[in-house]
Order: structure tokens, then sequence, then C-alpha cells
């Protein structure tokens, strides 16, 4: 839902496992399939306009300014793609079942699903860093310029952060699922409910119902300076701040 409110609308009629915002478009995908890229209907992108199609194996994605970064489940590759799609993907790293994908100043981050941990690497490629190890399954990790926030638990039980390059790990929140970041809140969507962790102290409010999709999975949520974008199960949505 949206943080403060406002009108929903249907941007494009399907069922994907992760949504990212970037720019005028929205990339969507993963779930062991392809990635998309498409127009969201603002400046002089065009709502549901396909853009792009890229042929790769993402269980889940991220981006930067230039690349989309995926993870395979199947083979336990992290690569990386150029945007423009000009140049085939390129691995960067091998993970155990990763689960899922994050980057930020020049480091990419995942989650070792069986080993229970948190693994990063340079973008360029280059010798794999662990940074932690958690008490159950490690699923969805995001970062800011301070910590990485991981989601633990079989189906995103809790919240656990560590200092980035690593450090002592900490239990955050004691709800999970899949994870977003905004400056001052971190937004967690499961099927029990989305909520909103304050990063300052902590406090969990409740924003409205959850969703989830075959297999239990959490839903995906994604975020922009102007608006929240999420999955029904069947569309995806974008409702204005």
């Amino acid at each position: 839902m949206s943080k403060t409110g406002g009108a929903a609308r249907s941007v494009a009629p399907a069922l994907v496992y992760q949504l990212e915002v970037d720019g005028d478009s929205l990339y969507l995908g993963g779930g062991g399939y392809g990635v998309a890229r498409i127009g969201i209907g603002t400046g002089t992108g065009t709502a549901g306009e396909a853009v792009k199609e890229y042929s790769v194996d993402a269980f889940s994605f991220a981006l930067d300014a230039t690349s989309l970064y995926t993870t395979s489940l199947t083979t336990g590759v992290i690569a990386r793609v150029d945007k423009d799609g000009t140049a085939p993907p390129s691995t960067i790293a091998r993970g155990e079942s990763p689960q899922g994908v994050a980057v930020r100043d020049g480091y990419v981050y995942w989650a070792n699903y069986p080993s229970k941990n948190v693994a990063r690497v340079a973008a360029a490629g280059g010798v794999t860093e662990i940074l932690a190890t958690f008490p159950a399954f490690t699923r969805e990790v995001v970062v800011d310029c301070r910590y990485v926030y991981v989601s633990v638990g079989n189906y995103g039980d809790e919240v656990w952060r560590i200092p980035v390059g690593g450090g002592a790990a900490e239990r955050f929140a004691d709800v999970g699922g899949s994870l977003r970041l905004d400056a001052a809140s971190l937004y967690v969507q499961n099927r029990e409910g989305t909520w909103r962790v304050s990063l300052a102290t902590g406090k969990v409010s409740d924003l409205g119902p959850g969703h989830g999709t075959q297999g239990g999975l959490a839903s995906s949520i994604t975020l922009d300076d102007e608006a929240v974008y999420w999955t029904t199960g069947d569309t995806v949505v974008r409702a204005e701040k």
C-alpha cells in the first residue's frame, strides 16, 4: 500500500516474483525466469510499454546505474549483465542456492540459503567474503550505508542486521519476508502483513494486508520517491504516495 495514501492503478497484468523501480522503468521477473523492463507511465515512460527483455536465469536480481545483477537458484551463479543488453551475462561469483541479491557502493551481497549466511563480492568480480552466519535459513538482503539487513527464517520469520563489511549480527525485527529500504524505514512484506520498521528505533508499524505467492514465499515490494509498488497475485499495482 502507499505510505501516505493515494489511488492505486494497474500497471501490468502479470504475476512476478520481483519488482524494481529504476527511473521511468519497472524491472520485473525473477523466480527462475528472465527479467523484463517496462515503462511505468512517468516522465517519458509509457505505462506497460515493453522496453527490454533479458534472457537470464534470475531467481532474484538487483540494479545499479549500469548493470543488472542476478542469482541463479539452480546453478548458484551470481552474474552481471549490462542494462543495454549488448553483452552476454558474466559470472562474478558462485553461491549456494542464493535467495536474494543487493548491490551498493561497488559490492554485490546475497544470502546463501542452505548455509545460513550472507556473502559479498566486488561488483567487478573477485574473492567472495562471508560476512555472517545466522541461526536459520537466509532468504533476502538489502543494504544501506551502515548495515546489511537479512530476512532470516524459512519464509522470513525475522530480520537481522550486520554492519557493512562484517561484524556482530543482531536481531532487528520480529517480522521478515520481502525487504526494501528508504532513508528512514525498512519495509517488509509477507503473507501475514506489510510492515514498516523504523531504522532509528526498530518500531514496527502495520501497513495493511500481506500477500504470498505459490509455495508460501512473500510477494515482492519496491519503492521510489513517489510511490510504492507490489503484487496482488495477478497484477502489478502502483500507488501514489
